[in-house]
């Protein structure tokens, strides 16, 4: 059976929400792999440059499978968030996302609800 390659772009789905005046909600929804890791780094990267957000908020209720790559991509988050004095949450954690902020000793690293 010949090998399916799924486009990236279905892979992960990144909703930005704005709440308030200065804090937004971004929905992840996917897998968070090598792959589209890139794409969501790029994508929160762009925003806190744009918008300089109070409060970013990740649900990652959607997150199906993350590994090392998400992982990388939510610390840096975290630095930046953190430098330019302002909060990351992260919300409604997938069993997987939840599982592996467990396993690398990270949970309490991050503004978990």
């Amino acid at each position: 059976m010949p090998a399916v390659t799924v486009p990236d772009d279905l892979r992960l789905t990144v909703v930005v929400e704005p709440v308030g005046a200065s804090s937004f909600v971004v929905r992840v929804s996917g897998d968070l792999d090598p792959h589209t890791a890139p794409q969501l780094d790029d994508e929160l990267r762009a925003l806190i440059g744009r918008e300089s957000p109070a409060e970013l908020v990740l649900d990652l209720g959607g997150v199906g499978f993350i590994d090392s790559a998400g992982l990388r991509v939510l610390l840096g988050v975290l630095k930046l968030q953190g430098q330019g004095g302002s909060t990351l949450v992260l919300e409604h954690l997938s069993a997987a996302a939840q599982r592996l902020l467990e396993l690398t000793g990270l949970t309490d690293e991050f503004d978990v609800r």
